[in-house]
């Protein structure tokens, strides 16, 4: 992977990466846009989709999960 790829990770890699189940990164996905109260944001969107699955930027997940305090 060269400097200006973006790293594309599934909802199995993110689980992964952020020590959780499929399923609660598909709650956070699917929450309401409107923040309840900070550090809420919601979650960033795909930047691809390969037949039925989204994928994301890791860079643009791992900023989230720092911000919301799911990754320290």
């Amino acid at each position: 992977m060269n400097s200006t790829q973006a790293d594309l990770v599934g909802l199995a890699e993110i689980a992964d990466r952020l020590h959780v189940e499929v399923a609660t990164v598909s709650v956070w996905r699917y929450r309401h846009k409107r923040a309840p109260r900070p550090p809420w944001q919601p979650f960033p969107d795909p930047v691809k989709v390969a037949g039925r699955s989204p994928l994301f930027d890791w860079a643009e997940v791992k900023a989230w999960a720092k911000t919301t305090g799911r990754l320290s």
